[in-house]
């Protein structure tokens, strides 16, 4: 089992760094003067974040009113830190490319899942008026991070993880802990910390099973969590889970969320996915078909 779990460290050195536009983005928020212009500056050296990105703030998830066209515009509308966090999640989402899937479980799967759990956070987060409703989209979209690892790497290992987690109703982390005697949650916080994640997000990757053991931020992986337990119970994409994961108990206090708002907050969860998987498609023509035609029977 040692063996495994180097090898498994191995790997997550060998997976690619983040962008240096988000470490250069990082670098300039250090900075109280540094202004819109001279962050939209450095993002939109990069072509393909550059498009990513404005397709995002232009996705029914931010309902403007008029379309977005440059970056200097969206920073100005959304913020530095909420475009320094979107610049991360268009950079991790483009490490879900492995074509060598475990099984029925794919990246676009694994993608909805993480979506649906981004828009349940984000949608909790407004429910309790938390003002950092963007920064909880985005530890929701990458919260699982640490799987990206089993798919890159260890396609076959995680098909076992899959099978075992689905014949025996457990949650993946379970499952990972008898297969592979190291889980994704371990292997996504060695992931973010190579990659110097604020200390949020990786709080949320390491402990959004089980969100009392956050030392600084146990709001971020407790809401997170919920939300994961709803995407999960709403069937939104497929994280791998054999049954929708425990809910923990303190999560709910700690988030300041009270068990009438879950049934108010269904629909809009539901509606709040629809719009944003279609908009936030990365895919192609025939792939963005598909997705229209799974949500119609949803």
């Amino acid at each position: 089992m040692r063996d495994e779990v180097d090898k498994v460290i191995k790997r997550i050195h060998e997976l690619p760094t983040l962008p240096l536009v988000y470490k250069r983005v990082s670098d300039l928020l250090r900075n109280p003067y540094t202004s819109a212009s001279d962050v939209a500056a450095v993002i939109s050296e990069d072509q393909v974040i550059t498009t990513k990105l404005l397709r995002l703030v232009n996705s029914a998830h931010y309902g403007f009113s008029e379309k977005v066209e440059t970056i200097t515009r969206a920073v100005s509308l959304v913020g530095m830190q909420a475009v320094k966090d979107l610049v991360l999640a268009t950079s991790v989402m483009d490490l879900f490319h492995n074509n060598d899937e475990p099984g029925a479980w794919t990246v676009v799967e694994f993608w909805r899942h993480s979506l649906a759990v981004a828009v349940a956070s984000s949608c909790i987060a407004e429910a309790v008026e938390d003002p950092h409703v963007e920064e909880y989209f985005v530890a929701g979209l990458i919260h699982d991070i640490g799987k990206i690892v089993w798919i890159e790497y260890f396609p076959d290992e995680f098909k076992d993880v899959l099978d075992i987690a689905d014949s025996n109703r457990l949650p993946c982390i379970e499952a990972e802990k008898q297969r592979l005697g190291f889980t994704h949650v371990r292997a996504g916080r060695l992931l973010a910390k190579r990659w110097k994640l604020p200390e949020r997000l990786i709080e949320t990757i390491a402990w959004h099973h089980d969100p009392r053991l956050a030392d600084k931020h146990p709001r971020f992986p407790a809401l997170v969590h919920v939300a994961d337990v709803i995407a999960n119970a709403m069937h939104l994409g497929k994280s791998g889970n054999g049954c929708v994961p425990p809910l923990a108990p303190e999560a709910m206090e700690i988030c300041g969320l009270s068990p009438s708002d879950v049934p108010h907050l269904l629909p809009k969860i539901h509606d709040a996915y629809q719009d944003s998987i279609l908009m936030l498609s990365f895919w192609d023509a025939s792939e963005k078909q598909e997705i229209e035609g799974d949500l119609s029977t949803v």
